[in-house]
């Protein structure tokens, strides 16, 4: 995993949902980390939750 990556993680692990919301981008093209469809949803769902509007869009995106 690369230093952006890393960095990103631990955006997440405070609750930031812009840190969620480029985790789940992340997971979801591949980027620093394997593609996994099922971790992006993750990362988008959370930050959604926080009232993401990027998180939002994607998953409306992809019903």
């Amino acid at each position: 995993m690369r230093a952006g990556a890393i960095s990103t993680h631990g955006g997440k692990e405070r609750g930031d949902a812009m840190e969620q919301c480029k985790l789940g981008l992340m997971y979801a093209i591949g980027e620093h980390v394997e593609c996994d469809y099922k971790k992006a949803f993750h990362w988008f769902f959370l930050a959604a939750k926080q009232e993401n509007s990027a998180a939002r869009r994607t998953l409306r995106s992809r019903k």
